[in-house]
């Protein structure tokens, strides 16, 4: 099982997401401080939006990455906007 301290090892950047009104930014905060950064997304289309901009953060050498990672965020926005609103 991979942790939050093998993130560290390895030097993995670590994004956290609240999503939704009454997400607890309190703990996402505090994991994302250390080596990454935390995003809030209240709504579905700020998800879709921040793992967007998540994806478009990757190196230019990147770009299958930046593909993949906007069509989870499509199809992870659209499941989870279902699920919570």
């Amino acid at each position: 099982m991979f942790s939050y301290c093998d993130s560290k090892k390895m030097a993995l950047q670590m994004h956290t997401i609240a999503f939704g009104a009454g997400a607890d930014h309190g703990p996402l905060k505090t994991i994302a401080t250390s080596r990454g950064k935390f995003h809030n997304a209240p709504t579905g289309v700020d998800l879709q939006e921040t793992f967007t901009a998540i994806a478009q953060g990757a190196g230019p050498s990147d770009t299958i990455f930046k593909e993949v990672g906007s069509r989870i965020a499509e199809a992870v926005t659209d499941k989870l906007t279902i699920e919570y609103f």
